[in-house]
């Protein structure tokens, strides 16, 4: 949640941002307060499906559908998954580095 905060209010400093984990209910402040109205960076957000993360899911969801509506592409500039099985730990974090950095810098072979 924090990493779109920056994102949306710092656009001169950020170009993408990884959001690992619901942020219910600051996501509603985000949308409707800090929400830049562009889509030119790059927004990686996921959220598991237990513990926290279940109970934060509903609100991923929908700031999932959100950022669908203004401008944002699956696998252009924009990705979203659900995690099932991980909960809001650094444990279940360190699983899904490999997904963000790989969206925003691509593969090496």
């Amino acid at each position: 949640m924090v990493a779109l905060y920056e994102l949306f209010i710092h656009p001169e400093l950020y170009s993408m941002a990884a959001a690992l984990s619901g942020g219910y209910p600051y996501y509603d402040d985000l949308r409707n307060i800090y929400f830049p109205n562009r889509s030119d960076s790059k927004i990686y957000l996921d959220c598991g499906t237990v513990g926290l993360d279940g109970k934060l899911l509903v609100a991923t969801q929908t700031m999932d559908a959100f950022l669908r509506q203004n401008g944002y592409r699956e696998d252009d500039n924009y990705f979203y998954q659900e995690m099932k099985g991980h909960d809001h730990n650094e444990y279940a974090w360190s699983k899904r580095v490999a997904d963000f950095l790989t969206f925003f810098f691509g593969r090496k072979n």
